[in-house]
């Protein structure tokens, strides 16, 4: 599965270039850290706050259950618009998992 984000509020408009196939794409919203100004010390600072935002958000989508993942659950964990509803949605994908287990093992108990 091909994934392709944006990830400055400026890019969220400007036409993405084709990409073969059917990459699922999304726009996580951080403010461009090229654009901040400030001293030294604080754009060290805003570039090292955005890349641990960015840095979360793959952490948590690598350890989402891509086996047991479909993509519609997978679009909308993509596209919420924060952290509260991204630990929402891998609780739900977390729960479907869990029942989708339970029922295959009570079919393989038979």
């Amino acid at each position: 599965m091909d994934l392709v984000f944006t990830v400055c509020d400026t890019a969220a408009g400007e036409v993405c270039p084709v990409w073969p196939g059917q990459p699922m794409t999304a726009h996580w919203s951080f403010p461009d850290p090229a654009a901040f100004q400030g001293s030294d010390p604080e754009t060290r600072a805003f570039f090292a706050s955005v890349y641990g935002q960015l840095c979360n958000r793959i952490a948590i989508l690598s350890s989402l259950p891509t086996a047991s993942l479909d993509e519609l659950s997978l679009q909308k964990w993509l596209d919420a618009p924060g952290k509260g509803a991204h630990d929402a949605v891998a609780e739900d994908v977390a729960r479907r998992t869990e029942s989708s287990q339970r029922t295959e093992s009570r079919g393989s108990d038979r």
